[in-house]
């Protein structure tokens, strides 16, 4: 007797899967929109005025890859034909459950003291990234300059404002001198003159 083998039935993963295999394109789907992209969700009307929705509030110009990932074939194998709508309600979904997974899991850490999860928001551009070291705290090494620099910047006026409190008080420090030299230098004529008379 031959054994007959089942034909598995495919299964496709559900927008809410974050699974290894899956996480490069999942990642690269969250950060489509910049992080500091707020992105609100298209529950009703038309497609003209999805059209027009998505001109207002991303434009082409500004979001190449984001419109183009849009108006790409579908990204769910299962939906209808292909749809602008069903795509950015992926997009958005996506990039919420990712962007709150890396937020609790950093939560968490910091709670337990336990190792940070290597799913984090770059502190600069605020993407997503898979940090390669647990002290990572931005994407490339273009943010980690980008970030050194916001900072020096931020201290500037700190910087700027301790200096010249120093340089105040060495100018103030020069004149009580000065004026202390006066004064010897006045006595000590007083006294000669005072000398010189008797």
């Amino acid at each position: 007797m031959g054994r007959t083998q089942k034909k598995r039935k495919r299964v496709y993963l559900q927008v809410d899967d974050i699974d290894l295999p899956m996480a490069p394109y999942q990642l690269a789907v969250s950060n489509l929109l910049p992080g500091d992209v707020e992105a609100p969700d298209w529950t009703s009307g038309t497609d003209a005025g999805f059209d027009q929705f998505l001109d207002q509030r991303f434009p082409r110009e500004k979001f190449v890859e984001f419109r183009r990932a849009l108006e790409g074939p579908n990204m769910l194998p299962y939906a209808a034909p292909s749809s602008k709508i069903v795509n950015y309600r992926l997009i958005i979904l996506t990039r919420e459950r990712w962007r709150a997974a890396a937020h609790i899991n950093s939560i968490i850490a910091s709670m337990t003291g336990t190792k940070r999860s290597p799913l984090r928001i770059c502190e600069f551009c605020k993407n997503l990234f898979l940090a390669r070291r647990n002290n990572q705290e931005t994407c490339s090494e273009k943010c980690a300059s980008g970030r050194r620099m916001a900072r020096w910047r931020a201290k500037a006026d700190e910087y700027e404002s301790n200096r010249q409190r120093k340089k105040a008080a060495k100018e103030y420090q020069l004149r009580l001198e000065l004026k202390g030299k006066r004064k010897s230098e006045t006595q000590e004529k007083g006294g000669v003159m005072r000398w010189l008379r008797s």
